[in-house]
């Protein structure tokens, strides 16, 4: 299915705060207090807007002027006091301000890097031990880690499939390592299409990257690795999207020879920018790890190749070990959330909800449902509110 010929309605999800994940920094029955109450508000607010969508989201549909094709659904206005979910709503709970703080003091006051740090090693240590991954390996940005891997790898020259459906960084950091990118189309769960990937690939195919989109890890992974190992070709899982997401009980990350990681502000945990590298493979480790430092040899200023100022300070780091350690609470609450929605639509017969399998784990960075062909969505995009109407992505790739 051409990803150019469907358009997705997208639903963002936000969580409030975890009063279970307490990083114990002896706080005042008070402050524990103050967070908890916090919290029930966070969550009412959630519910109550859940609903209000899922009602409005329903009217629309529902709709008798839509069953005529020709509708452009001028008649439809917005529910009055309809309550916007933000694309991100990130959250620290108080205790963790206070570690980030404190620590933030204890870098000032003993003069310590301010980045590449004991803070971004143990950010690695956790990270990796989480995802289930021998190496982890900080940068500033997940467009950043990805092009580390494809420089690792040596695309230079050669040819690197990348989905039609994805954010430009995908194609952006091939071009930067000096690759080709070619692109193959996507299966009805916006994932790249593994009979279309090989139908693509040439004698000059290095490597193959997957994008795991909306948090999604599609049932086709396995066939896409068999593939990739068959003819000789890296796979590579760009999992911006997919923080805490598994397959059959395994993490983003961990399919294919490297994974990278995104921590942007949108994302389901956030370091404000920043990325990192998965890994089970040694030499790309090592390789990593001086490219992301300007390609420095032993910390020293020689230099055998090109490399890049893709360091991650130690305030990131400091903001992603407490991210890391609220996570799974995190995804459990989108994933309640995203129940909710399917209780609500679920008997919609012309929105078509995108379908979880049974042995996949989302983490719900993204609610994503199909609009009926019929339905105008540019009019539809601008006579309603609180949610969007968007091609993931426009135009595509």
């Amino acid at each position: 299915m051409s990803a150019k010929s469907r358009t997705i309605f997208r639903r963002n999800i936000a969580v409030g705060p975890d009063p279970r994940t307490r990083l114990k920094t002896g706080e005042s029955p008070a402050s524990s207090l103050a967070a908890f109450v916090l919290m029930i508000c966070v969550c009412v607010f959630e519910i109550l807007s859940a609903i209000s969508f899922a009602n409005e989201l329903y009217a629309i549909v529902r709709e008798p002027s839509l069953e005529r094709e020709s509708d452009s659904l001028n008649m439809i206005e917005p529910a009055v006091g309809f309550m916007k979910v933000p694309a991100t709503k990130y959250y620290f709970p108080p205790e963790s301000i206070d570690f980030i703080i404190e620590k933030t003091r204890e870098i000032f006051a003993t003069g310590s890097y301010l980045a590449m740090g004991k803070y971004g090693d143990q950010f690695e240590k956790e990270f990796a031990q989480y995802n289930g991954s021998k190496y982890a390996v900080t940068t500033n940005s997940g467009t950043g880690a990805l092009e580390i891997i494809l420089r690792a790898i040596g695309v230079e020259g050669q040819e690197v499939i990348v989905p039609t459906n994805t954010f430009g960084a995908t194609a952006f950091a091939v071009v930067r390592a000096g690759g080709k990118p070619v692109f193959a189309d996507c299966l009805s769960d916006l994932n790249i299409d593994p009979n279309d990937v090989a139908s693509k690939i040439s004698d000059k195919t290095k490597a193959v990257v997957t994008v795991h989109i909306g948090g999604l890890i599609s049932s086709t992974l396995p066939l896409l690795k068999e593939l990739c190992s068959r003819k000789g070709i890296q796979l590579v899982e760009d999992a911006a999207h997919a923080h805490g997401s598994a397959l059959g009980g395994r993490k983003a990350g961990t399919f294919g020879l490297a994974g990278a990681f995104s921590f942007f502000s949108t994302k389901v945990m956030t370091t404000g920018e920043g990325g990192m590298i998965t890994t089970d493979n040694q030499d790309l480790y090592e390789q990593a790890m001086i490219l992301r430092d300007q390609a420095k040899r032993g910390g020293r200023n020689f230099h055998e190749s090109i490399g890049y100022n893709w360091r991650m300070p130690e305030f990131q780091a400091l903001l992603g070990i407490t991210q890391l350690r609220s996570l799974e609470y995190f995804i459990q609450e989108r994933s309640k959330i995203a129940k909710f929605y399917d209780s609500k639509l679920g008997g919609i017969p012309s929105l078509e909800r995108l379908p979880i399998p049974a042995e996949a784990r989302p983490n719900f960075y993204k609610y994503v449902a199909f609009l009926p062909k019929r339905v105008n969505r540019e009019a539809m995009h601008l006579k309603t509110t609180g949610f969007r109407e968007i091609r993931f992505y426009k135009p595509s790739v």
